[in-house]
């Protein structure tokens, strides 16, 4: 950690510095809070690593940051800046996203109500919807996790396109999910022959914080492709 900070410090070039933002986030050592805060505010660019490292640490004096780049231009960013603020909760962040939430941008208005919905708040149902039926399957399963955190029953309406999804691993979750076992889903789904899906369910299983989800995120530590290991061990 300390020999990172040094290159935090350095004048690194921007793929440098979000290189060791994203170390930095991994391990979650509180001495790198404070520098990554700092370096934030000396970027203007790039900062979407900058910003999902400071969710990892879950402090709630990122907030007011977090919430300052809800509003970025950049949707990467303010993607980033959305899921931070699920991971860390809470009502402050809560407040934080639901004052966002009238982005022009689709993209940054899907990662705002997704995440304001795995914090249990159904303030962008109408665009976690949508996000059933988008082109991109990364899309489909964020708004398939973000049901299950509002907890809808098994016999509502929003969940008829999930169920009905022409990808059969998508289909497998939705119905997992829509019947109260969306962490047994997700462990399953830690053995698709996706990588894709395999990273999704492993960073997903860090919202709903079950011990029974262990065994199988220990296993996908080992698994075969380097971004699924880094989502298991995170």
């Amino acid at each position: 950690v300390p020999a990172l900070l040094e290159m935090l410090k350095e004048d690194a070039t921007g793929e440098t510095r979000s290189d060791v933002a994203r170390v930095l986030g991994e391990i979650g050592d509180p001495a790198a809070f404070a520098p990554l805060l700092k370096s934030l505010e000396q970027m203007s660019k790039g900062r979407e690593s900058l910003l999902w490292a400071l969710g990892h640490f879950g402090s709630t004096n990122a907030i007011p940051a977090l919430a300052a780049a809800l509003k970025s231009t950049e949707r990467e960013e303010s993607f980033a800046a959305a899921y931070a603020l699920a991971e860390i909760g809470g009502a402050d962040s809560a407040t934080a996203l639901a004052a966002n939430l009238a982005d022009k941008d689709r993209f940054s208005r899907y990662g705002k109500a997704c995440a304001l919905a795995l914090l249990g708040r159904a303030d962008g149902l109408d665009t976690v919807k949508a996000g059933l039926q988008a082109k991109e399957a990364w899309q489909r399963f964020g708004a398939i996790i973000a049901l299950a955190r509002l907890g809808l029953p098994a016999n509502a309406p929003e969940w008829e396109p999930a169920l009905n999804d022409a990808d059969p691993s998508l289909r497998l979750l939705a119905a997992g999910a829509a019947g109260g076992r969306v962490v047994p889903a997700l462990t399953a789904m830690l053995g698709d022959r996706s990588d894709d899906y395999r990273q999704y369910a492993a960073r997903a299983q860090m919202f709903f914080e079950d011990p029974a989800a262990l065994p199988a995120l220990r296993e996908a530590c080992k698994d075969r492709n380097p971004s699924v290991r880094e989502a298991a061990q995170l």
